[in-house]
């Protein structure tokens, strides 16, 4: 008895001994996913991040989303405060394509060309979407966390597209493009 006793208390410390070493070197791919859209920790892990597109800075410049998704008490709060992310930038975007317009009224080839840039821009960023979510059932494929993903990622890549108008309209604004309107 005195034997298997201290059996046990040696298996014990062996196996916490090993459970710390391994923890020690495991990748740390366990993350939530509120961890990967926002910064801020969640109680709701949900397992290994691998498989899952970079969401790191889906809503990395919104205080609103922030404040909003820290609010939120269910999927369909975080949701709701994704979507509200999605239109924010969306109409940030159209703000910017109207005052591109306005720069670019008075040379027909400049505005056929930034208009041609704003429809391609959305098929890319709707083949993209479809490309990082390819099945057939997306809900059932993804879960419950699909729509708060898509708006996410279509707020990630608006301001990247707001970024690339904002480029283009210091460069009308400097007159390099095209010449100035004649009145």
């Amino acid at each position: 008895m005195k034997i298997s006793w201290w059996l046990l208390v040696i298996s014990l410390a062996l196996v916490i001994v090993l459970g710390s070493i391994l923890y020690a070197l495991w990748p740390k791919s366990y993350v939530t996913r509120v961890e990967l859209y926002n910064g801020t920790p969640s109680p709701r892990s949900v397992g290994p991040a691998e498989n899952e597109a970079d969401t790191s800075n889906f809503a990395q410049n919104s205080v609103q989303y922030s404040s909003c998704s820290v609010k939120a008490t269910s999927q369909r709060g975080l949701d709701e405060c994704a979507n509200e992310e999605a239109e924010r930038v969306d109409k940030e975007l159209n703000l910017a394509y109207a005052q591109l317009a306005l720069k670019a009224k008075c040379n027909s080839a400049a505005t056929t060309k930034s208009e041609r840039v704003k429809h391609i821009w959305q098929t890319y960023r709707d083949s993209y979407i479809a490309a990082m979510y390819p099945a057939e059932s997306t809900q059932a494929t993804y879960g419950t966390m699909y729509p708060m993903e898509v708006d996410l990622l279509y707020a990630k890549l608006t301001r990247q597209q707001l970024a690339a108008m904002t480029d283009l309209l210091q460069q009308y604004s400097r007159g390099l493009a095209f010449q100035r309107c004649s009145h």
